[in-house]
């Protein structure tokens, strides 16, 4: 697949000053959007993923920034902005990447074209009683499953996975973090989890048992300082995954319950454009394409 250049993308904004342009860290967020835009009728908008465009290492080093299709599209909007200083009207140019870990670890860079989302990341949007429920009350064969309930219990369980992620990203350990479902038991009331084995069992599998405790210690600062929101403090894709993992047995048509991406679709689907748009994230977007 051929990928077109930093510098073929200056040319173009240049010619065409008024040109609108919406990039997003992957091809899921580009099909979330053009639905929004769609709904929205904010028309003549183009909207790709990151993947279309070759961000050399040097560019992601300029920044101070690793390897990540978020990271990615951060520092294509900040040589957007330097290579386009002197051109007039681009406020029609604008790049999207997820919060992620940024409000734990005290950092955020800011840009002209950048724009942040409002949660942990997309998927968290759809973090909602109404969105859920749907869900639950039209693909499963448990529609009076207690939604609240469930959510809180994805709440708990998601945010323990969020400090473990934020603990290493902090500490810039690279462990790998293994699927918990081995450690998940569910049923309609509950998800339990036993986070302590889980810490110990990454420790292990990572030869990093030697340093648990300092692991642990982090963790637990983390924890007293965490948000109230859960979407603030859940990874989206743990979100989608546990979701999905509570559900997957009651789900109809039973080969709906393969794919994880079908409940991410679900969840978007059972949508309200009206509620997202209240949020500052797409707000700022309303206003840039308007």
């Amino acid at each position: 697949m051929y990928r077109k250049r930093i510098v073929e993308l200056l040319a173009l904004y240049e010619l065409e000053p008024d040109l609108k342009q919406f990039w997003v860290e992957g091809r899921s967020d580009v099909s979330i959007f053009n639905w929004y835009f769609s709904v929205q009728e904010l028309r003549g908008v183009r909207i790709d993923a990151i993947d279309n465009i070759e961000i050399p290492p040097d560019v992601l080093e300029r920044y101070g920034l690793t390897s990540s299709n978020r990271n990615r599209v951060i520092a294509l909007a900040l040589e957007m902005e330097e290579g386009l200083r002197q051109v007039d009207n681009h406020s029609s140019l604008r790049f999207v990447v997820d919060r992620d870990f940024d409000d734990f670890m005290g950092r955020r860079i800011e840009g002209k074209f950048l724009e942040y989302t409002d949660f942990t990341s997309i998927e968290l949007y759809f973090f909602n009683f109404e969105s859920i429920s749907k869900v639950i009350k039209l693909a499963t064969n448990t529609p009076d499953r207690p939604v609240d309930e469930l959510m809180s219990r994805i709440a708990t369980v998601g945010s323990e996975l969020f400090f473990i992620r934020t603990a290493n990203e902090i500490l810039s350990w690279n462990l790998k973090i293994s699927d918990p479902v081995k450690l998940l038991s569910c049923n309609l009331t509950s998800i339990d989890f036993d986070v302590d084995q889980f810490i110990s069992r990454t420790m292990m599998e990572n030869s990093k048992s030697r340093s648990e405790e300092e692991f642990r210690s982090l963790i637990d600062e983390i924890r007293r300082n965490q948000p109230d929101d859960p979407r603030l403090k859940i990874r989206g894709h743990d979100f989608i995954h546990l979701f999905h993992w509570a559900i997957r047995d009651s789900i109809r048509p039973k080969n709906s319950a393969k794919y994880k991406e079908t409940i991410a679709q679900f969840l978007v689907i059972g949508s309200d454009v009206k509620i997202l748009a209240q949020f500052e994230m797409f707000s700022n977007i309303e206003k840039t394409f308007r």
